[in-house]
């Protein structure tokens, strides 16, 4: 065989493993694990005391794990009746967490203090519900491209109707506080829908309160909490973002990520860019939490709550503002936080996620009782949506003793356990199909070219063999009212929205809204299509390899893929480019979330395939048309090649197969 033709061939093998590859990914990113971990479900009233019930109730036996640290507190009536750390500060397992001085990342929780903070101002008839935000603001306008202002209310009801997505959260830059107008508008977000109407979860619209907390107050952020929230409650082992510089506090817990051996691995700790910390920047320990709760179930009848406003301030933060469903189960919203209820006692809550920080905040007023959870130790997004993974390690993995379930079987142990009414009172026949499709959560990308790749989640809604909903992979959901569903335990919920008689989204318990979907416009479609169109290009460029050098078609074949292989390729790195200057920094601002990891890993895979073209073009172009002399090493192969190990490289990287440790919203 000719050394020429045994070349050729070697090429195209490579490629066409590439290929392979390519596929066993898209298996074991869409494909799911049958087998499911054991949780242990512990009976409160066995327990004589609420220290053994936590104890047990947070150990990993019952479901616990995955979690480095935690911490836990509780207060009723005016007492703490629990506060307790377990685990340990980092992965090694050498420091307690010590509930009085461990200080854990509070992720979205740190929006209860925000909207504590804009209540103080209404209190004090210095900001006006109603009045369009814009009035307030001093640095930079919110759009109103509907002709519709936006007010106070909307964004503390999280109805601005701006798209929702999370860009230049984390940061390692030092930022004269507070932030600049210019650096706020270079991404201010595009307003997709108008104001007033569907609460859509913005961390944007959340900090754009702290900016008129400080454009009225006349302090920055940081100085505002401080002064008028920490200070008056005497929480002294809490903090925020960049009160010290963009480092994290000593006392501060690791974050940590399992590995799929089972071990924990050690990641950097990234600050929340400074405008972002009213949306997810604050730090506090369990003890420090237990005057912040105490203060909020008190609502200004002791002089110890009234440190922070009067009786008339409380009751106006906890008003319903806003709500996507009038149903149980469904939360509505007042200041930021979520409003429900338990076996009919008013609730206030909220949970928070931060580079595998977890926290959760639960009140019932009536019980006079407070819960606070906090954790450090997650399993890494792209972990969690792999297969093997899942199939090799069966604790823990999606179903971990989250926050938000801890503080609900912690309150059952003083009230029962938390039940709902689940039977369908219609009285007729529900046509279920109706209903069957894929959705889209629609606090994504919706205005620049991300939106092409459809990272943030997708939820799918078919019909179980036991005529019932299956819901983003719950089974069960019974109808309870018109276009209603729920659990039969009640815990889960989603009310579908109907127009033109035909249903265009869902809102579910979170509470977050899901778009309907079809065809090219679903997550799944976007999320397989860069890698299927890099296989095809992977395909097409083996193929060429494997024509003889003297076939009449070559030429076309090599014009025609060499033209469409250079402009694909030319095309994706700009997009590179454009993402990296957007971004500033692409670990840390843009792709603060693991969906930019999954955007670049799948950009690499078309770069891989064209630049597999671009190889073989330039292959055959080094050949005379008669197929005598061969330069293999000709500029764009050398540039083909390069560019293909480096996106390949990319690929393997963002896909986690070394242990990347890169920051992430958990």
């Amino acid at each position: 065989m000719p050394i020429r033709s045994l070349i050729f061939k070697l090429i195209g093998v490579l490629i066409l493993a590439l290929a392979v590859w390519s596929i066993w990914v898209i298996l074991t990113l869409t494909g799911a694990s049958s087998k499911k971990p054991g949780i242990v479900d512990l009976d409160p009233t066995e327990y004589g005391s609420i220290g053994a019930f936590a104890d047990d109730l947070l150990s990993p036996a019952a479901g616990a794990a995955p979690y480095v640290g935690a911490s836990v507190a509780i207060i009723r009536e005016g007492e703490v009746r629990h506060l307790a750390g377990y685990g340990s500060k980092q992965a090694d397992q050498s420091l307690p967490v010590d509930p009085t001085a461990t200080p854990f990342r509070l992720g979205s929780v740190t929006k209860w203090f925000t909207a504590t903070a804009v209540a103080q101002l209404v209190d004090q008839g210095l900001v006006d519900l109603d009045q369009p935000a814009n009035t307030y603001l001093k640095r930079f306008e919110l759009p109103a491209r509907f002709g519709v202002d936006t007010t106070v209310a909307d964004l503390l009801a999280h109805r601005t109707g701006l798209e929702s997505f999370d860009v230049h959260t984390f940061t390692e830059r030092t930022y004269d506080l507070p932030v600049d107008g210019d650096e706020i508008r270079s991404f201010l977000p595009r307003q997709i829908k108008r104001p007033g109407a569907e609460s859509v979860y913005s961390n944007f619209g959340v900090s754009t309160l702290g900016a008129i907390v400080e454009d009225v107050s006349g302090l920055t952020f940081n100085e505002f909490v401080r002064t008028r929230i920490l200070d008056p409650l005497e929480m002294t082992n809490s903090g925020l973002d960049h009160e010290f510089g963009p480092g994290a506090p000593d006392a501060l817990p690791k974050p940590a990520i399992l590995r799929q051996d089972g071990s924990w691995e050690t990641i950097p700790y990234f600050a929340k860019h400074p405008y972002f910390i009213p949306s997810g920047g604050i730090y506090a320990t369990a003890e420090d939490m237990t005057k912040f709760m105490r203060a909020h179930l008190e609502r200004g009848e002791t002089e110890f709550s009234r440190r922070l406003m009067s009786s008339q301030g409380y009751d106006r933060m906890y008003e319903v503002l806003g709500g996507n469903a009038d149903v149980p189960n469904v939360p509505k919203f007042g200041f930021i936080v979520w409003l429900d209820d338990y076996n009919g006692a008013r609730t206030m809550s909220h949970s928070g996620n931060v580079q595998t920080f977890r926290a959760f905040m639960l009140l019932i007023p009536d019980e006079k009782l407070g819960v606070f959870v906090s954790e450090v130790g997650d399993v890494p997004y792209y972990d969690r949506k792999d297969a093997f993974w899942k199939a090799k390690n069966e604790t823990g993995v999606g179903n971990a003793l989250l926050p938000f379930r801890a503080a609900y079987e912690l309150a059952s142990f003083y009230i029962g356990e938390r039940t709902f009414e689940a039977t369908s009172g219609l009285g007729q026949k529900i046509d279920l199909s109706r209903y069957e499709g894929e959705y889209w959560n629609r606090q994504r990308q919706h205005s620049t070219f991300l939106r092409l790749f459809g990272f943030e989640g997708g939820a799918s809604v078919h019909i179980a063999d036991d005529a019932t909903l299956t819901i983003r992979g719950r089974r069960g959901f019974v109808p309870v009212a018109e276009h209603t569903f729920m659990t039969p335990d009640g815990r889960r919920s989603a009310v579908f929205k109907i127009e033109n008689n035909q249903v265009v989204s869902f809102v579910d318990d979170y509470p977050s809204v899901w778009d309907r979907v079809e065809g090219i416009q679903t997550p799944e479609f976007r999320q397989t299509a860069p890698i299927l169109l890099g296989f095809l290009l992977a395909i097409t460029g083996s193929l060429m390899l494997f024509f003889r050098s003297g076939s009449k078609l070559s030429p076309i074949i090599g014009t025609l893929a060499g033209s469409g292989g250079l402009l694909v390729m030319g095309t994706l790195l700009w997009v590179l480019l454009v993402l990296e200057i957007q971004s500033q920094r692409i670990l840390l601002e843009a792709s603060a979330t693991i969906m930019a990891w999954g955007v670049i890993g799948h950009l690499a895979w078309i770069m891989s395939a064209a630049a597999a073209i671009g190889s073989a073009v330039a292959i055959r172009q080094s050949i005379s048309s008669d197929g005598g002399h061969v330069r293999l090493f000709s500029a764009a192969g050398y540039f083909a090649l390069i560019v293909l190990a480096i996106a390949t490289a990319i690929s393997i990287v963002s896909l986690g197969f070394f242990g990347l440790s890169v920051p992430g919203r958990f």
